[in-house]
C-alpha cells in the first residue's frame, strides 16, 4: 500500500522546512499506515481526507513526543479514533 501521506504533507504538517528529519519522519509515516490499517481492520484504508488527517495527527504526536519518557501523559487522541471510526472495517455506523 502506498502510505496515506507523503513527506511533504507531514513536513508542512508540522512546519519542518529542511530534510534533516526526513528519514524520521518516513518512519513515522510508515508506522502511522500501520496503526491506521490495524485500527480499521483493513489492509487498504480509504484515502480520504478524514483517513490523512487522522494520519497527520499520529505523525505528529510521535513527532512530538519521540523519548521513550515524557512528562506529558500521552492517551489516544480521540480525534484520531472519531476521524478513523466510520471506516473501521465491522464497526462503522
Amino acid at each position: 500500500m502506498a502510505a496515506l501521506i507523503s513527506i511533504e504533507e507531514a513536513k508542512e504538517h508540522l512546519r519542518i522546512t529542511h530534510a534533516n528529519e526526513d528519514v524520521v519522519l518516513q518512519l513515522y509515516i510508515d508506522a502511522a499506515d500501520i496503526q491506521i490499517e490495524n485500527y480499521l481492520n483493513s489492509s487498504n484504508p480509504p484515502k480520504n481526507a478524514a483517513v490523512k488527517a487522522a494520519a497527520l495527527l499520529l505523525v505528529g504526536t510521535m513527532y512530538e513526543n519521540r523519548e521513550a519518557h515524557t512528562e506529558k501523559d500521552l492517551k489516544n487522541n480521540p480525534a484520531v479514533d472519531s476521524l478513523l471510526f466510520p471506516y473501521r472495517k465491522g464497526m462503522g455506523m
